[in-house]
């Protein structure tokens, strides 16, 4: 999956999801380390929805970062990560690297506690989108 064809399964996805995977804290805010790959819900973020299913604990939800990810880190929730990233992400070439500056921006957009609703994200997404140069879906 190449970087225009990530965008458009990630706005499909939040299209079809219509919620944020964002943990609301006890005074109904969203905090800045709310967001899961996969709420306990089932919900998934930005990045979390290019996650296939099989590589998620269902005993435990996952979150962290997509540098965490990257770098090999043990994320919670999320096992035998560093036989299938490759396949998210697409290795270190130069789409490679332009998708995985596209995901942290989104994943970015996603978690930010200024981000409320679905609406506001495909929004940012969009942006985000155009920024990077890819056809903007209208």
């Amino acid at each position: 999956m190449n970087t225009q064809e990530t965008y458009e399964h990630i706005r499909a996805f939040f299209l079809k999801q219509g919620a944020l995977a964002k943990v609301e804290d006890k005074d109904g805010e969203y905090s800045e380390v709310a967001c899961l790959y996969r709420s306990p819900d089932g919900l998934k973020c930005a990045v979390g929805c290019l996650i296939p299913d099989d590589l998620y604990d269902e005993d435990q939800p996952g979150g962290g970062t997509l540098g965490e990810l990257m770098e090999g880190n043990n994320v919670n929730g999320i096992a035998d990560l560093d036989r299938r990233i490759k396949e998210i992400v697409n290795g270190d070439d130069l789409e490679g690297q332009r998708k995985l500056q596209f995901l942290m921006m989104a994943q970015s957009e996603h978690d930010t506690p200024e981000t409320h609703n679905v609406v506001e994200f495909i929004s940012k997404l969009d942006a985000l989108a155009g920024e990077s140069r890819l056809t903007v879906i209208v």
